[in-house]
């Protein structure tokens, strides 16, 4: 297993190459009604030092992710995430944004908005195409959109944490022409990640039924 605390965006990115090619602790800040207005920043803290540290509900394996150093891109600070499998992944704060580098397009896709409410949804990434190919005409999809579904009291190893619930749902597709007919294959694919103020990810539900938890955290610059 490997868990980080950009799991979910590591998984999407993946999936995305493929196709293309492809809560603060006992915090009260968490709460409130489906009016209040929410900061990224609060929920995706960035700074060199930042370290996370993941288990299995059973405890069975691990993980960790670090931020670990900067460098310039787009004329902005863009964070070096990387997990225990060296994977590194590159987050940027726009304007109080949070954006992540996706390599096979050459661009940042929006994570999550400057300020957000329970409720909202917005769309991370859209990738429609149609081409011909062997006499065949194919059209190829990936939409991933993400929702805060609802505050919710979390206990995981590392405490008792307030949160939002939050829903990253990617559905990919190809549909071939082939004479009178049309053969389609969807995917559909959900991944739910609650976060804490001024923490970061706490737990993460897979969309193949793998749960992963905050066992420690140490906070960076």
């Amino acid at each position: 297993m490997r868990r980080s605390i950009y799991l979910s965006v590591f998984v999407i990115l993946a999936s995305v190459a493929l196709i293309i090619s492809g809560c603060s602790k006992d915090d009260d800040g968490g709460g409130g009604g489906d009016n209040t207005i929410y900061a990224a920043l609060d929920y995706y803290p960035l700074g060199v030092g930042w370290h996370w540290t993941y288990t299995d509900t059973d405890g069975s394996d691990t993980s960790t992710t670090e931020i670990v150093g900067t460098v310039e891109m787009d004329d902005y600070t863009t964070y070096l995430v990387v997990d225990d499998s060296t994977d590194t992944t590159y987050v940027q704060a726009r304007n109080g944004a949070i954006y992540v580098y996706l390599p096979e397009q050459d661009t940042f896709l929006i994570m999550i908005p400057t300020t957000f409410t329970v409720g909202q949804t917005w769309t991370m990434f859209d990738f429609d195409t149609t081409y011909n190919s062997g006499g065949f005409d194919y059209h190829n999809w990936v939409t991933i959109t993400s929702t805060i579904l609802s505050t919710e009291s979390v206990d995981v190893p590392a405490g008792n944490f307030s949160c939002l619930k939050m829903a990253n749902i990617m559905e990919s597709g190809t549909s071939i022409d082939v004479g009178d007919s049309t053969i389609d294959n969807v995917n559909v694919d959900t991944n739910y990640i609650w976060v804490a103020k001024n923490i970061g990810y706490i737990k993460e539900l897979d969309s193949d039924g793998t749960v992963s938890v905050l066992i420690n955290y140490t906070a960076g610059d």
